[in-house]
Parts: structure tokens; C-alpha cells; sequence
């Protein structure tokens, strides 16, 4: 790995340029002063720089679609362009991508955050390079259950052994085995005929499946234990019907608690959403999902809804980018508030956050059990949010006290306990059959 210090980068560059056709690096493409890889590899290859409009304009773009209206001057160090370089454009961030080609030399270069770059890689590296590159591959896939492994790989050994194109190759599942079938061609014509030769594998392997249908025998002696399973569920089934009218309760208490808050967020303008970010662990956020719901309803933006997933890997740079004014923290992690706002955590620097800046990382509470996933007291997390992200609008609503259901669909009541505001007090319940923490 090469530091952010011109001599050794260049050197490295330099060394990996001679040693390879294509050399592809990763970060060092950002705002900042330390973030060299571009002006370093432009050096090497003896290209001078010039300011791409494009890219300006789709930076302007980008911070106008998270509702950033302040733009530093230092994020136009990513318009400069290397000269007779091909630009790829970054969707989920400032920081465009660049390929230069040089006497038969390759080198490429993709912004650091990993939403970024993978994202790229597949839109734009991958078609580049597989334009010289006139090779076609198929596969199939044939499926056996039964039987492990190398069981199943003892019964197609001689298959093994006399592959050549096309392949196949065994693969060990969960209560099953998959054989991938893969042939390689020059041209769609050639690959009609490999198919045909694939399609031969394939009933060769599907013959010998039907050997294991014995096995289904041993399988029809278990039917009649789960006869006796299917009898008590459904007495199970009859003590859920019992619930519907307590179910239908809790649905009410559900639209109404967010209707509550959904009416004075609707008197806010985008411009007074506030942008948040939701860490579920060390170095990772939750993108788009029922995480979603909350930053909307609560009136607030998440710069990394974009993204799809949960606990989705993120680096520093990507947080300085987003640069959230309220921070979030699991609770499905040991990290606590005070370990962003003290610095604690090795290698990062979050004293440049706004959140920290403000004193704005909050713990998601902990109620009849965590509030980070979907549950019955989603209108409380909601309602907390609220609270936080727009105090003047919500002064008069007490989130100190509230109403929930619990896990049996029984109705109880919370209170926040003062000594420690990451927890609720929860009162006559019996935890080992109702909830855990």
C-alpha cells in the first residue's frame, strides 16, 4: 500500500506501470490536499492537467441532489483532468473516474469509498476492458440434494477427469450440491455449438441424479413425525385468530402515533430537513430499507439512502463527504456516543464532522428491546427522532412517557429513566417470556 506522499506514490506507480499492462488504483481522488493519486499518475505518464466543465457540473449536480447548497472551493481539485484521459462518471459521489492510456500501458484510477467504486468498476471498467476481449462464457447449473460433496464428485469423476471446454465444477451448499457447467467461445456462433455440448453435460448429470431417488424412501418415514407437528400448529394457528382484535388495536395505535408527527413535519420545507447518517457499526451505515421509513416520517434526510443494504462499509473520506449534522449509533454495536465525540476510535478522525462539532451523536434507545429493527414501538423511535432533529416543533410532545404493546399484543406503559437516557424502565413484565435486552 503507498502513502499520500508524492516520492514513494510515484515510485510505486512507476514500479507497477513497468511490471503490468494495467494497473488499476483505488482513492486519492477526493478534495483534499493529501489526496494525490491523480496529479501523481498524470506525472508519471507526462500528462498536464486541465479544468473539465462536465465534471464541475456534475458535482454541482450531485450536491444539489443531497440538498448541499454550500460548495468549498477545494471540491473542484476533482474537475482537473489529466490531458487525453478517458473521464468516468462517479453516481454516488464527487469524484470522477479516470483512464489513461499510455504505449500500451493502462492505468486506471476510481475514487476510494467502496459505494463508489464498485458501482463504477461494473458500469465503466468492466465494459472497457472487456472490449479487446472477445471471449464468451455460459454456465449452468445443475442441482443435487442427498448427497455430500465428494460423494457426488466420486460419482462424476471420470466427467472430471476428461473436462476440458466446457468445465465442471462442484460446489458444496447448504443440503445440497451444485455442479456449474461452464463452456468458452470466441463468438455467439461458436457458443450456439457449446451449448449444445453443454446441454449434453447436463443430461449426463441429470442420469445420474435419478440414482438418488432411492433415498426418497428414507424421507416418507419421517412424514409421520411431522404429522403430529402439523397438529399442534395448528392449535397455534387457533391462539393467533384469538389475537386479531388486539392486533387491529395495535394497528390504529400505530397510525396514529405517526400521523401525529407526520402533520407538523409536513410544515416543513426540505430546506429544513435535517441530514442525517445511521451507524450500525464501526465504519458502517444503513443505506436504503425500513431504515428509510423513520428518516422520512421523523423529517430528515439520509445522505446514504441512496445505497441499498444495511451495514454497508464506508470510510472516512465518504463521511466527510456526507457530513451529516445528527449522528445516529446502533444498538446492535458496542460503540457509543462518546467514542466519536472523545475521538476514541483508532485511525479516524471525527472532530470535522458536524454532528460531533454540535455534540449531535446520539445511542438508539433501548425499550422492550432494541428499536433499531421494525417493531411495536416503531412510533416511538419515530417520535424520538423527531424530537431531536426539529426540538422547536416538537417541544410540547413527551417522549418520556408513552404507550406500547408488548410482544403478546398486552398493553402496557414505558417510562424514561433519567439516569440513563439510552434506556427504559419497563414495569411488570416478565422479561423471559416477553422481551430480552
Amino acid at each position: 500500500m503507498a502513502v499520500d506522499v508524492v516520492p514513494e506514490l510515484k515510485k510505486a506507480i512507476e514500479t507497477a506501470v513497468d511490471r503490468a499492462d494495467i494497473v488499476i488504483l483505488s482513492g486519492g481522488l477526493g478534495p483534499t490536499a493529501d489526496d494525490l493519486t491523480k496529479e501523481t499518475a498524470a506525472e508519471v505518464l507526462g500528462r498536464d492537467m486541465y479544468l473539465d466543465e462536465r465534471s464541475m457540473e456534475r458535482i454541482r449536480e450531485y450536491f444539489a441532489r443531497i440538498h448541499r447548497t454550500n460548495i468549498t472551493e477545494n471540491n473542484w481539485k476533482q474537475a482537473m483532468i489529466p490531458e487525453k484521459a478517458l473521464i468516468l462518471d462517479n453516481h454516488n459521489g464527487t469524484a470522477p473516474g479516470i483512464i489513461m492510456e499510455e504505449e500500451g500501458k493502462t492505468v486506471i484510477l476510481l475514487p476510494g469509498p467502496p459505494n463508489e467504486l464498485q458501482l463504477m468498476f461494473e458500469e465503466s471498467v468492466v465494459p472497457y476492458l472487456q472490449k479487446d476481449n472477445c471471449k464468451i462464457l455460459y454456465s449452468k447449473m445443475v442441482k443435487v440434494c442427498g448427497i455430500g460433496e465428494s460423494r457426488a464428485e466420486t460419482m462424476i469423476k471420470d466427467l472430471l477427469e476428461e473436462q476440458s471446454n466446457p468445465t465442471i465444477a462442484p460446489y458444496a451448499k447448504t443440503g445440497e450440491v451444485h455442479l456449474r457447467i461452464t463452456a468458452k467461445a470466441k463468438s455467439e456462433k461458436d457458443m450456439e455449438a457449446k451449448k449444445a455440448e453443454l446441454q449434453e453435460e447436463s443430461k449426463k448429470l441429470d442420469r445420474r441424479e435419478t440414482n438418488l431417488e432411492n433415498r426418497s424412501d428414507n424421507l416418507d418415514k419421517r412424514e409421520g413425525a411431522l404429522i403430529t407437528k402439523e397438529n399442534k400448529l395448528e392449535q397455534r394457528i387457533a391462539e393467533v385468530e384469538k389475537r386479531n382484535e388486539r392486533v387491529e388495536e395495535l394497528i390504529t395505535y400505530f397510525h396514529a402515533n405517526v400521523a401525529e408527527v407526520e402533520e407538523k413535519v409536513g410544515t416543513l420545507s426540505m430546506e429544513d430537513y435535517e441530514n442525517i447518517l445511521i451507524l450500525s457499526d464501526n465504519l458502517k451505515v444503513n443505506g436504503a430499507g425500513f431504515y428509510e421509513y423513520w428518516v422520512e416520517q421523523s423529517g430528515a434526510i439520509n445522505p446514504a439512502g441512496d445505497l441499498s443494504g444495511e451495514a454497508l462499509n464506508v470510510n472516512m473520506e465518504q463521511i466527510y463527504e456526507w457530513n451529516p449534522s445528527i449522528i445516529y449509533i446502533g444498538n446492535f454495536t458496542d460503540i457509543q456516543p462518546s467514542d466519536l465525540m472523545e475521538n476514541k476510535l483508532e485511525g479516524q478522525d471525527w472532530s470535522v464532522v458536524d454532528a460531533v462539532k454540535n455534540g449531535q451523536v446520539y445511542k438508539i434507545p433501548i425499550g422492550g428491546y432494541r428499536w433499531d429493527p421494525p417493531g411495536v414501538e416503531t412510533p416511538l423511535m419515530i417520535k424520538w427522532l423527531a424530537k431531536i432533529q426539529h426540538p422547536e416543533l416538537f417541544e410540547d410532545m413527551d417522549v418520556g412517557k408513552c404507550e406500547i404493546y408488548d410482544s403478546r399484543l398486552e398493553h402496557i406503559s414505558l417510562e424514561l429513566d433519567k439516569g440513563n437516557e439510552q434506556y427504559w424502565y419497563i414495569g411488570d413484565l416478565d422479561f423471559d417470556n416477553d422481551f430480552t435486552r
